[in-house]
């Protein structure tokens, strides 16, 4: 049987959506989506990207959006049916432990 899958969205600037694509080109399957986004003006506002994530390298995933949320590159995250706008570190943390059932402040990293 297949191990599940999340959907997951993120908003950011180029070179953070190039990293979270690549961090999900390792999930089996189709590859991530990464489109841009344009402002009222034409230019490009954000990037978004689209991909899938196997339940068991969720972890993983989100350490490289955390890594990115604390440099504030990150404008909007979702995974499966959450979604957080302006995330900050313990937002992702949370979000961590609700998908994997951890109590909230137990992250499960040293």
């Amino acid at each position: 049987m297949p191990e599940p899958v999340e959907i997951v969205l993120v908003t950011s600037d180029h070179g953070a959506a190039e990293e979270v694509a690549r961090q999900l080109s390792g999930t089996p399957g189709d590859e991530p989506l990464v489109s841009e986004r344009r402002g009222l003006d034409g230019g490009v506002a954000q990037w978004v990207v689209l991909g899938a994530v196997a339940a068991g390298n969720l972890q993983p995933f989100l350490d490289v959006v955390l890594r990115l949320v604390q440099r504030n590159r990150v404008g909007t995250i979702k995974v499966g049916d959450i979604e957080i706008t302006n995330p900050r570190p313990e937002d992702v943390d949370r979000l961590l432990n609700a998908r994997l059932g951890q109590a909230p402040g137990d992250s499960g990293r040293g």
